[in-house]
């Protein structure tokens, strides 16, 4: 759920706050865990279905964010760095609203959006000169620099 930004956030130019923000990739927002593993081990729990307060019965969850706190302040350009695992994509994911939480609060600025463009690694039929130069004409002297 995302819910609007009020006089409590932290600045006027404040777009999008998350405090505290807990997801699983597993994790619907509702309660119930997305995927069919829950009627596997559910006769073994007392029927808390996929509540994330109670992660230790549900092995299965699986964890994407926990316990992130930031700030977007409008017309602030952010970049996602990390190593491969670190929450890249959950965290533009949960910024889309295509990540649910699991604990915590999300809050957007009324009438903002939000863009970003997801890294799809492709590689052209071709060598690596070819994937570089991308249909261009090689230039010696650019490429010695």
């Amino acid at each position: 759920e995302v819910r609007p930004i009020n006089a409590s956030t932290p600045s006027s130019t404040t777009v999008i706050t998350l405090s505290n923000v807990t997801c699983h990739w597993n994790y619907d927002g509702n309660g119930l865990l997305v995927e069919k593993e829950l009627q596997s081990f559910s006769d073994s729990t007392d029927g808390a279905h996929g509540d994330p307060e109670k992660v230790d019965y549900y092995p299965h969850l699986i964890m994407a964010l926990d316990n992130i706190n930031a700030n977007f302040a409008e017309g602030q350009l952010t970049c996602i760095l990390g190593q491969v695992g670190s929450g890249k994509s959950a965290l533009l994911q949960l910024l889309a609203g295509e990540l649910a939480l699991s604990n915590g609060s999300h809050y957007r600025k009324a009438g903002y959006s939000i863009a970003y463009a997801q890294q799809d690694p492709w590689i052209m039929d071709g060598n690596v000169k070819d994937n570089i130069l991308m249909g261009r004409p090689f230039d010696g002297e650019l490429y010695e620099r």
